[in-house]
């Protein structure tokens, strides 16, 4: 017997021991992050005495499971990426991530599971994909296989006795080949209907990000047949990976209930789908959530025009500048900095009914800007501010900070919360990167007067749990679950010293790339890093 699979019997058991101890226990959440090449941890799920002690526990509601990695090298060993699930009964919230393997027989597992769980609320599906590793790692590879989802869909009502509804789920969560695509056959009705009783539907999350259908054909969109949630009147919060033309004109039929909307991916300032923002008029949307990733400024000639225009013209994603109102009340255009824009200066209103916000800025070429916009934010409660991705060392950096003698990264981004809470009196929660806070300010105090705010400005931070308590705070910042948002892992920040060895080294980096020469290592031993040739 490998060591490897002797360890992992020894972990089954200990978990299977734990589970004894606890009689009423009702969610079990288990998150495989090894990342081994042949998923070996992922064995430890099939440990018949763990499997066990979960499914004789009677109290059990939520399951939550999530193998090695979402993303597989030709499939090498992720087989082991699945597990024996009949015998869980009468659970309401069932989430199952990155498994692999014969389709016939996930299918069947995963329907013989539904069906076992009649009063099921919440459902999360997402399979490990081969990825284009040599090019775009996050860009799955599909093989052509789209019917996996629809092929569960039929499964599942061909076993239902004869008028048993659907599934009254209240959160649909799809990812990576979860694929919703327009048939383009004969075939008629709506299949996800058959599985979900769509009117009851309040949380929908989608995977719709970039794809490739053999590992040599060109990068693509998702395309979702958004008919099939043409029932669907009550969803409130919608998560997906892009901000697509067909996104926004959801949103703007059918989805015009949302209140929530998260999107996923990390956008450059150039991409085109950003202009879609300035048609999103939702009248009771309260959060936004939206990512960013750092790209050098092209040009001058890469500036945005803000003038009056008709929405009809972001129809195309072809078109190079397209207008959006940064400030409606004004008459006259302005031209605005791409690299100095947030997502509030394309939004209609300015996001003025938002009352939880969470975006990716650059102090330095940002912060300005963003901040003419917190007066107008009244109802604005929870903030979060992440740095650009792509974007090595501290955050905030020492450049950015205002104030002088305030050098530290965790001392500059108080500062920054206190100063937003001066000027958004309705400011109670703020994130910026690792660290969260809960603000107060005295209720004797009037800000401004006798002492700088910084002294009236009073900040408790918020320990890991607290943290992720708050839902807008709670999100990794990238996709971690099969292509959709998860919740954050815990981590120990990094020390001063760190992030200014981390700070340095990146700093290198750019230095050599600028002149082409190998990256020195300024800490620790080895040899120069050469840089990759690209043919």
């Amino acid at each position: 017997m490998y060591h490897g699979e002797q360890m992992n019997k020894i972990y089954g058991g200990f978990v299977a021991n734990l589970i004894k101890q606890m009689p009423v226990l009702q969610s079990f959440r288990w998150r495989d992050i090894a990342f081994q090449d042949i998923f070996e941890t992922a064995l430890i799920l099939r440990n018949n005495r763990l499997l066990t002690s979960l499914k004789d526990c009677k109290t059990l509601k939520h399951l939550f499971l999530q193998f090695g990695s979402q993303y597989i090298a030709d499939g090498m060993g992720a087989d082991n990426c699945w597990t024996k699930l009949r015998g869980f009964r009468n659970l309401t919230s069932l989430e199952l991530y990155h498994f692999f393997g014969d389709e016939t027989r996930l299918i069947r597992d995963i329907v013989i599971l539904l069906s076992d769980s009649p009063h099921l609320k919440c459902l999360g599906l997402g399979k490990a994909h081969d990825a284009d590793c040599d090019g775009t790692p996050e860009v799955i590879i599909t093989d052509g296989k789209y019917r996996f989802f629809k092929k569960l869909c039929k499964r599942y009502a061909s076993r239902q006795k004869k008028n048993t509804p659907p599934l009254n789920l209240e959160t649909l969560k799809l990812g990576h080949g979860m694929f919703l695509k327009p048939s383009g056959t004969r075939d008629t009705g709506n299949y996800l209907a058959k599985l979900v009783k769509l009117d009851k539907l309040k949380v929908l999350h989608l995977f719709n990000s970039l794809l490739l259908e053999h590992e040599d054909s060109d990068i693509e969109e998702t395309v979702i047949d958004w008919s099939l949630f043409a029932d669907c009147h009550s969803i409130r919060q919608l998560s997906v990976s892009r901000f697509t033309t067909d996104v926004i004109d959801w949103l703007r039929g059918g989805g015009n209930t949302v209140q929530e909307l998260l999107v996923a991916d990390h956008y450059s300032m150039y991409d085109t789908d950003l202009h879609h923002f300035s048609l999103l008029n939702l009248a009771g949307l309260s959060m936004l959530y939206v990512r960013e990733v750092f790209v050098k400024k092209m040009g001058e000639e890469d500036e945005w025009e803000d003038i009056d225009s008709d929405t009809d013209a972001f129809g195309s994603d072809d078109d190079e500048d397209m207008s959006v109102d940064v400030e409606p009340s004004e008459e006259k255009s302005e031209i605005v900095d791409k690299s100095k824009m947030t997502v509030l200066d394309r939004l209609p209103d300015g996001g003025t009914q938002l009352s939880r916000l969470a975006l990716s800025l650059e102090f330095e070429d940002q912060w300005a800007r963003f901040s003419t916009h917190l007066p107008k934010l009244k109802l604005l409660t929870e903030l979060r501010i992440d740095p650009k991705s792509a974007r090595g060392g501290r955050y905030p950096r020492e450049t950015a900070s205002l104030w002088a003698g305030v050098e530290r990264d965790v001392d500059i981004a108080k500062r920054y919360v206190q100063l937003a809470r001066s000027l958004c009196p309705s400011l109670q929660y703020a994130q910026i990167r690792d660290w969260a806070w809960q603000i107060t300010v005295p209720p004797t105090v009037v800000l401004g007067e006798g002492e700088d705010i910084y002294h009236q400005i009073e900040l408790r931070e918020l320990g890991f749990d607290e943290k992720t308590s708050i839902e807008l705070f709670s999100y990794h910042n990238f996709t971690n679950q099969s292509g959709l948002l998860g919740l954050d892992d815990y981590h120990e920040p990094l020390s001063e010293e760190e992030s200014r060895k981390m700070d340095l080294q990146m700093e290198e980096i750019d230095a050599a790339l600028r002149e082409g020469r190998a990256v020195r290592r300024l800490f620790g031993e080895g040899p120069d890093i050469p840089l990759p040739i690209f043919d």
